[in-house]
């Protein structure tokens, strides 16, 4: 091995998952507003 001190599962990644929730978060309300824009169109435009 390379000789460092890293020991798996010991670095902190709570700014990871905090990233990660925001990237979920946004990536659902987005697909919800254009399921929502879409419906309308269907609505709206036929």
């Amino acid at each position: 091995m390379s000789g460092t001190e890293y020991q798996r599962g010991s670095m902190d990644i709570s700014e990871h998952r905090e990233v990660w929730e925001t990237f979920i978060s946004i990536t659902k309300w987005s697909s919800a507003g254009i399921i929502v824009v879409l419906a309308l169109m269907a609505i709206f435009l036929t």
